[in-house]
């Protein structure tokens, strides 16, 4: 049986109505006239498209609705938590303002600065320019000196045994100052008086090794300048949750063959990580590159600069 064009139209329109008077957008009419033309007739799109905006326009309302009675009810739980407190004596909460958040990216800027100025400690008291002895010891990596100091011991050389047992002590005396100004770090925030604190012991250390480096019968500047490193290690890995290691590469170089292992194989899980490490670690062989003709040219000096750099950076903690 054949349907006329102006059946289908009132059928429709009776529909629509009905969806319409559902949605909540205009009253059933009463009586729903037959057109006679198809010229009077909405398109089937435009109907369909009416009847879309009805229902959009309730959800976006119960949308604002809901939002409306979340933030209420967040005000009255924060109100009925404060009541709570009031009752059973309890202070209110403080927001210490002596702790600030820091972003991953500040992060990550910060340490290449300081992988920099690693890589140019340690070149310079490697490299045994400004030492009167031509004595030639790492200050940051301590991996080679628990070898050596374990070869010097086995081998009856105790001048190798103990100078590389001070280097491994000194390198975890600063760490262990780090951990006792800074002993509660979260990741990504800065609590500003002690690292302030902690990089101005740091400073300190580094301008006592660049004084202490004209002594003829000491070697005293390198462990110095190794306690110095560890305090900058332990800064900046505890405050990134080990993202940013800027003055000891062993695991940094670990990971980096281990991320680019898997990124060959198509996980990208860690790429980020691998560039970050990548960075420090070129930020840190660029500090030694550049140590040789600094410790040439300026001496001990090049160590006074770097307690500069640890001054500066103390300095303008609370505003980076």
């Amino acid at each position: 049986m054949k349907v006329s064009p102006s059946l289908k139209a009132s059928l429709l329109l009776l529909v629509v109505a009905v969806l319409q008077q559902a949605n909540g957008m205009l009253p059933v009419p009463k009586v729903v006239g037959i057109a006679s033309t198809r010229k009077e007739t909405k398109s089937l799109e435009q109907v369909l498209l009416s009847v879309r905006g009805g229902f959009n326009n309730r959800n976006n309302r119960n949308l604002q609705n809901n939002d409306k009675n979340s933030n209420r009810n967040n005000r009255n739980n924060r109100n009925n938590n404060n009541n709570r407190r009031r009752r059973r004596g309890e202070p209110e909460p403080v927001i210490d303002p002596n702790i600030r958040s820091i972003s991953a990216k500040t992060c990550v800027a910060i340490g290449t600065i300081l992988a920099l100025n690693s890589g140019i400690i340690n070149g310079v008291c490697l490299s045994g320019l400004i030492s009167p002895q031509n004595v030639k010891q790492g200050s940051t990596a301590v991996t080679a000196a628990w070898s050596n100091s374990a070869l010097g011991l086995a081998s009856g050389d105790t001048s190798l045994f103990l100078i590389n047992l001070k280097c491994i002590l000194s390198y975890m005396t600063g760490s262990f100052i780090s951990g006792f100004v800074n002993a509660n770090p979260k990741p990504f925030e800065v609590n500003i008086a002690s690292f302030r604190t902690a990089l101005m012991i740091g400073s300190m250390l580094l301008y006592g090794s660049s004084v202490l480096s004209e002594e003829e019968d000491t070697n005293v500047f390198i462990f110095l300048a190794a306690m110095a490193n560890g305090i900058q290690n332990s800064l900046t890995s505890t405050t990134t949750g080990n993202l940013v290691r800027s003055s000891h590469f062993s695991g940094i170089t670990s990971d980096i063959g281990t991320y680019t292992g898997q990124a060959f194989r198509g996980n990208l899980e860690n790429w980020k990580k691998l560039r970050v490490f990548m960075t420090l670690a070129a930020s840190f062989w660029t500090g030694g590159y550049i140590s040789y003709s600094l410790a040439m040219n300026y001496g001990n000096k090049v160590l006074l600069f770097s307690s500069i750099l640890y001054l500066l950076l103390a300095l303008v903690i609370g505003s980076v």
